[in-house]
């Protein structure tokens, strides 16, 4: 089955998966975000409140759903999940495939949905990225694997304010951002 939409993410946001879920135990993720009007990924946000165990990651949809509201007022959309998986797992689970389910059912207009499992160098394993995308047509789904395109971008990220306490893909939790735009602030990570 040919793929027409794969995605593409931007440096920053492959570096911020790379400095959060590439560096952490198996199991630990965070939602995509980009462009509805094409195939970016231009924002990451490391969800530091999810439930997370050797076997699972459940994401803190709270948080979540509040930050994606934000996130649609600037004119981003949902664009998937990132989660790493343990040894011998290298493609989407059960679960993984159950919470696809849900996002569909809650997400009328959403077609596509990007599920990239990471391995982890906590799991001493090299850090990579398997990009997998959820796609939906009626109540089928299906589950294809996708290439890895990475590419720096400057045009079309767009500028958000960030709320009360913000920290950048690159910085310690404890920083905050300013309003110059920098390189890892193109991946900004809220916490709400």
């Amino acid at each position: 089955m040919k793929i027409k939409h794969i995605p593409i993410f931007s440096l920053a946001v492959f570096d911020a998966i790379r400095a959060t879920i590439g560096k952490l135990p198996a199991e630990s993720g965070g939602m995509l975000c980009g462009n509805p009007k094409n195939d970016s990924i231009t924002y990451f946000y490391f969800d530091r409140k999810a439930e997370c165990s050797s076997a699972g990651y459940s994401p803190d949809t709270t948080t979540l759903n509040n930050l994606l509201k934000k996130l649609n007022d600037e004119g981003l959309r949902l664009k998937g999940f990132v989660h790493s998986h343990p040894i011998g797992f290298d493609s989407p689970s059960g679960g993984d495939l159950f919470y696809v389910d849900k996002f569909f059912a809650a997400i009328p207009d959403l077609s596509r949905l990007v599920i990239p499992i990471v391995d982890s160098i906590a799991t001493d394993r090299p850090f990579q990225m398997r990009v997998f995308v959820a796609t939906r047509k009626s109540d089928n789904i299906k589950i294809n694997r996708v290439p890895l395109h990475v590419v720096e971008m400057e045009a079309g990220i767009p500028k958000i304010a960030p709320p009360a306490a913000v920290t950048t893909a690159g910085a310690d939790a404890a920083s905050t951002a300013t309003t110059t735009t920098t390189e890892a602030q193109k991946a900004i990570l809220y916490e709400i």
